[in-house]
């Protein structure tokens, strides 16, 4: 079984991996600083195939810092990983408009219309580098963010199943991906795109100001 998995950020990797009772080898365990392994697994017989496609993630040197620290962990876990050409453009045309960067706010209809972008532009990418086979299972560590409607997720990758004829996998996970404490690579914090990075800095510097 493949899953060709859609990934934001090695933190969210692995947290998803734990959260979902998918056993960590050895090496990769020193990443998890609470890791116990896990007592029932949702992932057996799994061969996942990483897709690292993130328009939306601003600057490029931000971009750049958690693609190196994903190369990290993806090398540790032994798991195939597929770069995506980085095209920000992707993100700004986006039809959903952006707010004033002054209000430190986040359109709704944006974030969804980004992830609705990232999961099809994965199911694409899949298609073309899986060797003339059948996607059959596709994911997102997005699931596993602190950042992101999860629900919103589910739905967006269940309404490309049809029109694509694959199943989005979201799994039971039995561990809270919060509570997963992980260190020893880059990690961010905030979700990504210039408008999360603007509300971030607001709510350090100016979080009185309305």
């Amino acid at each position: 079984m493949t899953i060709w998995l859609h990934v934001c950020c090695a933190d969210c990797l692995l947290r998803f991996l734990v959260a979902s009772g998918y056993p960590l080898p050895p090496a990769s365990q020193r990443f998890i600083k609470n890791y116990q392994a896990p007592s029932r697994q949702n992932f057996t017989d799994v061969r996942f195939q990483l897709v690292y496609l993130n328009p939306n993630i601003y600057p490029k040197s931000e971009y750049n810092a958690r693609r190196q620290a994903l190369e990290s962990v993806a090398t540790t876990l032994n798991f195939p990983l597929h770069i995506a050409d980085y095209r920000p453009q992707d993100y700004f045309s986006l039809p959903a408009p952006a707010t004033q960067l002054t209000t430190g706010a986040i359109d709704p209809s944006r974030c969804a219309q980004c992830q609705n972008f990232r999961l099809q532009a994965t199911l694409d990418f899949a298609a073309a580098h899986s060797d003339n086979q059948p996607i059959k299972y596709f994911s997102s560590t997005m699931l596993a963010s602190a950042y992101l409607d999860h629900d919103q997720i589910v739905r967006l990758g269940q309404s490309l199943t049809a029109a694509n004829r694959t199943q989005f996998i979201y799994p039971e996970f039995t561990l809270d991906p919060a509570i997963i404490k992980t260190a020893g690579y880059f990690k961010q914090n905030y979700c990504g795109c210039l408008f999360s990075l603007a509300a971030k800095t607001r709510a350090k510097f100016a979080p009185n100001v309305v």
